[in-house]
C-alpha cells in the first residue's frame, strides 16, 4: 500500500497505454481519489488523478476479511483513463505547481498559498485570480478542476506577459519558441494582445 499512489501516478504521468486501471488500496487513498471539491478528502492526489481519469468505487473491502488482519480497511476503486485531457491546460508542469502549492498549507488562502511559489509577486497573483473569476480568500480545497485550470491558464499567461519584454525589446517569435517550445507560440499572440505589446 505505500508504494500504491507512486505507481498508478507513473502509469498515468508518462502515458502508458492503459484505458482501464483497478486496484485495491487504502480506504483512506480510494476516499482522497474520488473525493469532490469543498470536502476535507478533497486534496492535490484528486486533483491529479481526476485531471487524467474518472474515478468509480467499485467494493469497499473491511479489514476482518484478511488474514492475518490488517490495521485499515481497504477499496477497490476503478480509474477510467480519459482518452483526451476533460481540461484544457496550456502548460501542464504549471498547472501541478499551483494545485500542489494550493494544498501546500490548506489553510492559507489562494493569494497566500499561490504567492509562495514565488513566480509571480502577491499583487500580480491578485490580479491573476481576479482575471480568473477566483475570490483570493477561497482556499484551494474550493476549486474545482476547471477553476484550476483556468488559473493556471492566466498564470501562464502573465508570466509570458512579463517575460516578453525584457529591456525594453520585445521577445521575438524565435527567442519565444525556445523559451517556450514551438507548439506554444500561439501563447506569444495571446500575450502580446492582451498585454497591448
Amino acid at each position: 500500500y505505500y508504494i500504491t499512489t507512486p505507481i498508478i501516478m507513473r502509469f498515468l504521468e508518462e502515458n502508458i497505454n492503459v484505458t482501464d486501471i483497478v486496484v485495491m488500496v487504502q480506504k483512506e487513498v480510494a476516499e482522497r481519489m474520488n473525493a469532490q471539491p469543498g470536502g476535507k478528502d478533497f486534496g492535490a492526489l484528486s486533483v491529479a488523478v481526476q485531471y487524467y481519469c474518472d474515478t468509480e468505487i467499485v467494493a469497499k473491502v473491511p479489514r476482518h476479511l484478511f488474514v492475518p488482519q490488517p490495521n485499515v480497511d481497504s477499496i477497490v476503486i476503478a480509474l477510467r483513463v480519459r482518452p483526451e485531457r476533460k481540461y484544457k491546460v496550456d502548460d501542464e508542469g504549471l498547472y501541478f505547481k499551483v494545485v500542489k502549492a494550493a494544498f501546500g498549507q490548506r489553510r492559507k488562502t489562494l493569494l497566500n498559498s499561490i504567492s509562495s511559489m514565488g513566480n509571480l509577486a502577491k499583487d500580480q497573483v491578485k490580479e491573476v485570480l481576479e482575471e480568473a473569476g477566483i475570490d483570493p480568500k477561497r482556499r484551494g480545497e474550493t476549486l474545482s478542476l476547471d477553476e484550476f485550470a483556468i488559473l493556471s491558464n492566466i498564470s501562464t499567461l502573465t508570466m509570458l506577459g512579463y517575460c516578453l519584454v525584457q529591456g525594453g525589446a520585445i521577445v521575438s517569435n524565435v527567442v519565444f519558441a525556445k523559451m517556450f517550445g514551438e507548439e506554444n507560440k500561439q501563447g506569444l499572440s495571446d500575450a502580446k494582445r492582451t498585454f497591448n505589446i
